[in-house]
């Protein structure tokens, strides 16, 4: 019996190396740029590469923002939709981190967070080139609900529409970038 023992083992071991295969996920880590939570910095970032600055707020122990990473920020399509159109950051809001707010006051990440009126998580606020909030999405979204919400934003239906009516209106006849 115990000679079976060994090749068992093993067997285990080779398959913990090659994990099954990912059908186009990776890690969430990808959909953001690295940043330095200079909030000023990232404004013009995402205004050279003409772009919006979106970003997720979250903490630590979330179960909704690591649902959020796992099942729809890994996806390729996410990040590709996003990485074109978006310069994404995240912002950890018990965070200790030094950050500089919009209008260059230093503080921590909690503070900002407080400062833009972020309680709860997941939240992805979007933000123009000065730094106004645009849109506000709260909780967690599937794949192509956040994917409509980055359109939302792009098109400039927040402006006069209801997010949630807008999207079942999507939903129910269009897709992304329709």
């Amino acid at each position: 019996m115990t000679m079976f023992r060994f090749p068992l083992l093993f067997a285990l071991a080779l398959a913990a190396l090659h994990p099954a295969p990912s059908f186009a996920m990776g890690t969430a880590d990808a959909f953001f740029a690295p940043s330095f939570n200079n909030m000023g910095e990232e404004l013009a970032l995402a205004r050279d590469a003409k772009k919006l600055l979106v970003i997720m707020y979250e903490q630590e122990g979330c179960p909704f923002c690591w649902k959020m990473r796992r099942d729809v920020l890994s996806r390729k399509e996410v990040q590709d939709y996003y990485k074109e159109r978006f310069h994404a950051i995240p912002m950890d809001i018990r965070g200790a981190l030094d950050t500089v707010d919009f209008t260059g006051k230093a503080m921590t990440q909690k503070d900002f967070s407080i400062q833009q009126n972020v309680r709860l998580t997941p939240v992805f606020i979007y933000y123009d080139e000065t730094g106004k909030e645009l849109h506000r999405l709260i909780g967690f979204y599937d794949r192509e609900e956040f994917l409509l919400a980055g359109d939302f934003v792009l098109s400039g239906a927040y402006k006069t529409e209801d997010f949630f009516l807008w999207l079942k209106k999507k939903k129910a006849g269009k897709a992304v970038g329709q």
